[in-house]
């Protein structure tokens, strides 16, 4: 603070720009140290040289009408994305909520997946999933089921409370750890199933699994989500269980530099296709639609054949590497 004090002394008026809330402000005035923050500068959205051009000095930024339309582009899981087979999967289910999280699979929440019903806070896949699930009990709606979804993560920060209170107070939740061994959104950090440090030192590998199970999970169920068909059994399974059980999705984000990934391409026979369009339904980026057929594109596909175990007539295939 005394680098700022001296700082301010130099200058006519000080300003404070943060994003968000006026952390830095709140503290520098508390000081004692006068200074212009939230007052001219916004608390939402990003804070570009543009808008703080007109936040300070009150100039708009020029602009041209242009005579076309930008073509939407919302995100979306990456190609190959581990995420991608339990949403789709999730998807096709009718009789049940999905609670989720923050984090890259919130994604699964957009369309065309559509897999995802909530997202408050980290930790809120499991807490608030169990809040539903007791409203569900208490307006006597006993055959919903809610499945709480966390990565693994945000499963080692904020989701073991969770994981514990649906065991504890018998919630009628199936909790579901998203696992691709990565801290996904926020930069590739490690966590503490990897097996890594933050420095990238070696370090004791957490189980999930073994966690669940001493929280009380009796039935937990481990798979490779872009195994669509051992997917949907994972999920009936669950369903079906009558003790308490757990879902974990097991499958390494292909960002990661330091695994091997089975990389491929995945290519259409457009005789085979019939324009049906069910491939879109996996919301992959790679997937797309020319002269109302189905195509790949190469420079995005990573093979991982989400795609193909969709397609009803088999125009999909990965192609065999020579």
């Amino acid at each position: 603070m005394d680098l700022i004090r001296d700082f301010a002394s130099k200058v006519k008026k000080l300003y404070v720009i943060e994003e968000l809330e006026p952390f830095m402000e709140e503290q520098i005035k508390a000081a004692g140290i006068d200074c212009i923050g939230k007052e001219l500068v916004s608390n939402m959205y990003e804070l570009n040289p543009q808008r703080l051009r007109e936040m300070l000095f009150g100039v708009k930024a020029e602009t041209k009408p242009l005579d076309v339309e930008a073509v939407s582009r919302p995100p979306a899981l990456c190609p190959g994305c581990p995420h991608r087979g339990f949403f789709y999967t999730m998807a096709k289910g009718k009789n049940f909520i999905v609670t989720g999280d923050i984090g890259c699979y919130t994604l699964g929440a957009a369309a065309p997946l559509n897999a995802m019903d909530t997202t408050i806070c980290m930790g809120g896949g499991f807490t608030v999933g169990m809040g539903m699930a007791k409203a569900f009990e208490a307006t006597g709606q006993t055959e919903k089921k809610v499945f709480g979804v966390v990565g693994d993560s945000t499963f080692f920060h904020s989701g073991l409370t969770g994981a514990v209170e649906i065991i504890y107070n018998k919630g009628r939740v199936i909790p579901v750890v998203l696992d691709n061994h990565i801290t996904g959104m926020t930069g590739h950090q490690d966590n503490p199933g990897t097996g890594y440090t933050l420095q990238g030192e070696i370090a004791a590998s957490i189980k999930i699994e073994e966690i669940l199970k001493s929280c009380g999970y009796k039935d937990i169920f481990i798979v490779d989500p872009q195994d669509l068909a051992a997917m949907q059994r994972a999920v009936d399974d669950a369903l079906a269980s009558e003790v308490p059980g757990a879902i974990i999705t097991r499958r390494p984000c292909l960002l990661i530099k330091r695994a091997k990934h089975d990389i491929g391409l995945c290519v259409v026979d457009a005789a085979k296709c019939i324009g049906c369009k069910k491939c879109l339904s996996v919301a992959c980026p790679a997937v797309i639609v020319k002269n109302k057929k189905s195509a790949i594109d190469p420079t995005q596909c990573v093979g991982c054949t989400v795609c193909a175990q969709v397609c009803p007539v088999g125009a999909i295939s990965r192609k065999e590497e020579k």
